[in-house]
């Protein structure tokens, strides 16, 4: 998020993207200066992450799970597909910095 807001125009955008912690397991990131709501909610759930981003009245919502695979890496799981740390935060991200 800080670095989202570094890339931006300061004099227009200001701190664009905000941040608020919702104890006692979760977070909120949201766009500031969206007319619709952009905004993403994380949820960790004993062994799950919990991903909701909302984009104007359609949100999307995905778990991803840390596990080791069979070669020994640390891989998330996402609706049965083994991911790299890259590629969730690119589905959980992208729609709200770049949607």
């Amino acid at each position: 998020m800080l670095t989202r807001n570094g890339l931006l125009d300061t004099s227009e955008d200001g701190d664009r993207f905000q941040f608020k912690d919702r104890p006692p397991h979760g977070f909120t990131v949201w766009d500031a200066s969206d007319q619709k709501r952009r905004a993403m909610d994380v949820d960790l759930d004993q062994e799950l992450i919990r991903i909701e981003v909302h984009i104007g009245d359609k949100s999307v919502e995905f778990s991803a799970r840390l596990a080791l695979n069979d070669k020994g890496e640390c891989k998330f799981t996402v609706a049965g597909h083994e991911l790299d740390q890259w590629q969730v935060l690119k589905r959980a991200l992208e729609p709200l910095f770049f949607g």
